[in-house]
């Protein structure tokens, strides 16, 4: 499971120097939780094409933001962003989520839910199951996404978390979703004690 190539910046000198590395055209984006997903995309600057357009953009979002640390990332395929999740769920254990990124499908609650782990079975049906799902098809002409690719990255992430039972949450959130695959723009995993299923004896209905 890998993310797309990025670097962490503090300063003009850095972000044009990770951009070079990276490969142009690159993105600049915000690190903090509040400018992250925003519908109006303030806190990125998509497609720069040089290194002049890398400290422009740097300087615009640290004056906006506030923030000390920028990511500066190698430009990945348009496509539909979704969003991959694993959780603990206090009545199920382990499970995964998939749904299309952005506040107002978290807002809608348009996700779908599978307990963990999962078949390629269970994964191709997963997709399916958000009520936004034909974006991914080709919705109104356009191509749809690399159906394969989203298979295998659900798949991967079930096999971690299964595999690696310290893994409490993986929140993988956007991946890009084009003909050309399934690339990961930004992903957190967080890790604790392994937990105990206590048995607190028959549930009655009172």
């Amino acid at each position: 499971v890998r993310v797309v190539p990025f670097s962490e910046v503090s300063t003009m000198h850095e972000a044009s120097a990770a951009a070079r590395d990276l490969g142009f055209p690159v993105a600049v984006k915000a690190t903090s939780p509040a400018w992250r997903g925003r519908l109006d995309r303030e806190g990125a600057r998509l497609d720069l094409p040089d290194a002049t357009a890398v400290v422009t953009a740097f300087a615009e979002i640290s004056e906006l933001t506030g923030d000390k640390v920028l990511h500066v990332q190698k430009m990945a395929p348009k496509g539909v962003g979704t969003m991959v999740r694993m959780r603990d769920d206090p009545s199920f254990g382990p499970l995964i989520s998939f749904g299309l990124s952005g506040r107002t499908f978290e807002l809608l609650g348009d996700d779908g839910y599978r307990a963990i782990p999962i078949t390629a079975l269970d994964a191709d049906e997963l997709i399916d199951e958000p009520r936004s799902a034909p974006l991914l098809y080709g919705y109104r002409g356009e191509a749809p996404v690399d159906r394969e690719a989203l298979v295998d990255l659900l798949i991967r992430i079930s096999t971690m978390a299964d595999d690696i039972p310290e893994i409490r949450e993986i929140f993988v959130d956007p991946v890009l979703c084009s003909p050309e695959g399934a690339a990961i723009l930004n992903a957190r995993i967080r890790i604790g004690p392994v937990p105990t299923k206590a048995d607190t004896g028959p549930r009655r209905l009172s």
